[in-house]
């Protein structure tokens, strides 16, 4: 799953990159009341990195094809890219 895999990579690239502006973000989302949106989360999480989104982007786009090189093969990955362009 697509989500799954985005999702993962993303907390993976938080833990490595980010370990305690993380954790500290994780520890305010959960005080958090009812009325707490994803929109409060971003300000949240830009605020805990230091950072935008946008910045943030810029930095896991890389780390992420940086994996797919160290530990995909390249015929898997070329397999994988047709197959997610022909589910779109």
């Amino acid at each position: 799953n697509l989500a799954y895999a985005e999702s993962w990579a993303l907390v993976y690239f938080l833990m490595q990159n980010y370990r305690d502006p993380f954790f500290h973000f994780l520890k305010e989302v959960r005080v958090q009341n009812e009325t707490f949106d994803s929109q409060g989360e971003l300000v949240l999480l830009e605020k805990h990195l230091g950072k935008d989104l946008k910045a943030i982007e810029g930095e896991f786009s890389p780390f992420v094809k940086d994996l797919i090189a160290r530990y995909t093969d390249d015929k898997t990955y070329q397999d994988y890219r047709l197959r997610l362009v022909q589910a779109v």
